[in-house]
């Protein structure tokens, strides 16, 4: 290269916005990119090589509105406050089924004793002081001698 600028023009250029400036961007061989003012219209000037464009700032849409942070803030809490009262309300309904499957094991148990007492033997109750006992009929078996053999 000589050291003498060289001249790029770029033609069918549309005419950029109103309000924005048009630049020269270049891309050297190594990836940076510079910017630069035109020179004329539509045309850049440059001593070094690369890649060339024009290039204009694009007005963006206006971004959507963002979620506060105290209403996500808001949200955890009513997370965690509804997962710990769900979670206490969980236990307490575990426990009264153990609860209740205990009763009923219990009541179970009563019916079979119950059940058993009325299938054997009744036996009479007789007052003793200020409390009532069962007692047995006399059953026993009458004695006999050895002696009384009569033929």
């Amino acid at each position: 290269a000589s050291g003498d600028p060289i001249k790029i023009k770029f033609s069918d250029v549309r005419l950029a916005p109103n309000g924005s400036l048009p630049k020269c961007v270049w891309f050297d061989l190594h990836g940076l990119v510079k910017l630069s003012n035109l020179t004329s219209a539509n045309e850049c000037s440059t001593i070094q090589q690369g890649h060339f464009s024009i290039v204009t700032e694009s007005i963006a849409p206006p971004s959507p509105p963002t979620r506060s942070e105290g209403k996500e803030s808001n949200r955890r809490t009513w997370i965690i406050v509804a997962s710990v009262v769900g979670g206490v309300a969980l236990l307490a309904f575990l426990g009264f089924l153990v609860l209740w499957a205990r009763k009923c094991k219990r009541r179970k148990k009563m019916q079979e004793m119950e059940k058993a007492a009325e299938v054997g033997e009744a036996l009479h109750m007789t007052s003793v002081g200020d409390t009532k006992a069962p007692s047995a009929t006399v059953t026993r078996t009458q004695p006999t001698l050895e002696n009384e053999y009569v033929p």
